[in-house]
């Protein structure tokens, strides 16, 4: 499959999907994440979650893999998230927003 391996200072983390997203985010607070979402079974899928340092070293490369690196599984429920849409379609539409 196609996925990524991301070096953080000599290490290194595998993550990719057969079906999905994988997202590798930095934000201003100097905080990284790779997760994702896997469509195949539609659950959120967690590889890092860290702190950088100042002078952190960071590689990613596009290749194929064969085994992901260990990762943490949160499957999302359909109905809650359907639910959770409407109350909010529903408040945008009492703005005036949609």
């Amino acid at each position: 499959m196609k996925g990524f391996d991301i070096c953080i200072n000599d290490e290194n983390v595998k993550a990719g999907l057969e079906a999905g997203v994988v997202v590798i985010n930095i934000d201003v607070y100097n905080r990284i994440s790779v997760c994702g979402v896997d469509y195949s079974n539609f659950a959120s899928v967690n590889w890092i979650q860290s702190k950088l340092n100042p002078e952190d070293k960071i590689k990613v490369t596009v290749l194929d893999i064969d085994e992901n690196s260990p990762f943490s599984v949160d499957v999302i429920d359909r109905q809650e998230l359907l639910k959770e849409y409407k109350m909010l379609k529903q408040d945008l539409e009492k703005e005036g927003l949609l």
